[in-house]
């Protein structure tokens, strides 16, 4: 049986620095101390994308998963096969039935795109 199940999503980011907004990779969130996940985890503090919408679920904090390639950023879309080849080594099993489950009958919110669940 898993011990760890994770969700990751695709979610608009504004990078204050470029003045650039990014669909960055987030997990739901931080993972268990002694998780290999966590290594490449980092909390990170959004910004309003509006000053007419508040903020995602009411929170300004998320985990984005960090760039592999710049450490000063966070991974991308074009980062997935990247982050999938790490999870895999790893040890994680992307579970496509969960997220073709989730994705067709429109449980989560719109403001974030789910990618896949995890499991270890």
């Amino acid at each position: 049986m898993s011990s760890e199940v994770y969700s990751l999503y695709l979610t608009p980011y504004y990078d204050t620095y470029k003045q650039t907004y990014y669909n960055i990779v987030v997990i739901d969130r931080n993972p268990v101390n002694n998780s290999a996940l966590k290594s490449i985890v980092e909390r990170t503090t959004f910004t309003k994308l509006s000053p007419f919408k508040g903020f995602y679920d009411n929170n300004y904090c998320m985990y984005a998963i960090k760039s592999f390639s710049n450490y000063y950023k966070f991974s991308i879309d074009k980062d997935l096969p990247i982050i999938f080849q790490w999870l895999i080594i790893n040890g994680y099993t992307i579970n496509t039935d969960v997220t073709n489950m989730i994705n067709n009958n429109n449980i989560f919110n719109k403001s974030k795109k789910l990618i896949c669940f995890i499991t270890k």
